[in-house]
């Protein structure tokens, strides 16, 4: 009896999906001008609500040139990111009248969107659950 039961214990062992993974990811923002403000990051984990309705957020004092963030303990999963230099420190993107962005903004992917911000498919972005870096660059 007792065999058995090891025996069906590693059956269900074996059948069971394998335990997500998680670490970290490291956001890097490329083409910081100027060290007033911040650099404020978030990170999508579905499509729903992109680029408004985040999951994560994040931010760094921003230095010329090429700053990091890191989320730590990310699960496996299809996620995308942003990234905005606050120059003005009030945690807003500020936009133009027409809504148009006024201070530099990234998404993964470097992808960019007609008439608006991307769509998640185009920003969005395998994480395996091991340790890995994602590049956006300001514009």
């Amino acid at each position: 009896m007792h065999i058995r039961s090891n025996a069906r214990l590693a059956a269900l062992v074996l059948a069971a999906p394998a335990l997500a993974q998680a670490a970290d990811l490291t956001l890097e923002v490329k083409n910081v001008q100027g060290t007033s403000g911040q650099i404020l990051v978030a990170l999508f984990n579905k499509a729903e609500g992109f680029p408004h309705t985040y999951w994560k957020t994040g931010e760094v004092v921003a230095t010329p040139g090429v700053v990091k963030f890191v989320f730590t303990g990310i699960p496996e999963g299809t996620y995308a990111a942003t990234a905005f230099h606050d120059q003005d420190n009030n945690k807003k993107l500020r936009t133009n009248g027409l809504g148009i962005p006024t201070e530099p903004l990234a998404f993964s992917n470097n992808a960019i969107g007609r008439n608006g911000p991307p769509a998640f498919s185009d920003a969005s972005f395998k994480f395996t659950g091991t340790p890995q870096t994602v590049t956006l660059t300001l514009k």
